[in-house]
């Protein structure tokens, strides 16, 4: 279903901002809001980057920065020629998805990522499409205070999406960069014409990426294989080091062979990597 923009009447809409919880994270039911400045009769509005429209109205600090994993930003996706970037920046209510969560549409309709919990993306990469096509950065409105009733959001919530038309590659594969090296990135989208950016200034949505979640098993035997293959199935990063030359050869993993039992000097770690020991040796682990 794709709306367009008739008779635009000025009005501001209050968009549900996350309160950061004791991990550092962000929850979705918070009360505190983050204003966004938008002419919203139909809950869909289209800006052009040279125009100076107010997007954001608040100032950037602890309270209005966004934390998402990796995993829910499709920085590789997004990298590519003619993508769209489609990300929460508001909910009200219950939510699939945290604000921060993206999705990466493609030129050609592929979608990579996901916003809910397959609710808007069909509609949500329709509008991607055109926004690709105008060159304009789109707002859009669902759920709850949305006037779309034929798209339904069965949490009962709402979900604000900020779309940004072939956003800056320089800052993705800067970003990239950073993340493959397991460094958090921050990011920011310019208050008045949505642009992407590297830092951000008063009033600028500021996002933080971290790096995926990554395991590192060690071990010998079918139990530490099985748990390194069911992490690797569920999504997350794994790299498996065994002695155990018949347990090295199951799989799709990043395996690597044990020659003696000491740590491998090339193996760095960050607050994002969880090791699993299972060598059932004391000596060993």
């Amino acid at each position: 279903m794709v709306c367009r923009l008739t008779d635009v009447a000025s009005s501001v809409c209050d968009f549900r901002r996350p309160r950061r919880n004791s991990a550092g994270f962000i929850g979705s039911n918070s009360l505190s809001t983050h204003r966004i400045a938008a002419e919203l009769p139909l809950s869909i509005v289209d800006i052009h980057p040279s125009e100076r429209h107010q997007i954001f109205d608040g100032s950037i600090g602890s309270d209005t920065m966004l934390v998402v994993s990796q995993t829910d930003f499709p920085i590789d996706a997004l990298c590519r020629d003619n993508t769209a970037m489609a990300m929460i920046v508001g909910t009200e209510g219950p939510s699939y998805r945290s604000p921060g969560a993206t999705m990466a549409v493609v030129e050609t309709g592929e979608r990579i990522g996901s916003l809910s919990s397959g609710c808007i993306e069909r509609d949500v990469g329709i509008h991607s499409r055109e926004a690709l096509q105008t060159g304009r950065v789109r707002q859009l409105r669902y759920g709850r205070g949305s006037p779309w009733t034929d798209i339904e959001l069965p949490c009962g919530g709402g979900l604000d999406i900020l779309i940004l038309p072939r956003p800056d590659r320089s800052v993705l594969n800067w970003a990239a960069k950073e993340l493959l090296a397991r460094s958090s990135v921050m990011l920011a989208i310019d208050a008045i014409n949505g642009v992407l950016k590297r830092h951000a200034d008063p009033g600028d949505l500021a996002l933080t990426i971290l790096p995926e979640l990554r395991f590192v098993v060690f071990g010998k035997g079918l139990e530490g294989r099985t748990f390194a293959e069911t992490a690797n199935l569920i999504g997350y990063r794994v790299e498996f080091f065994s002695p155990d030359q018949e347990a090295l050869r199951a799989g799709q993993l990043a395996n690597r062979y044990m020659s003696a039992p000491r740590w491998p000097t090339d193996l760095p770690i960050d607050g994002r990597t969880a090791i699993t020991l299972f060598f059932h040796d004391q000596s060993r682990n």
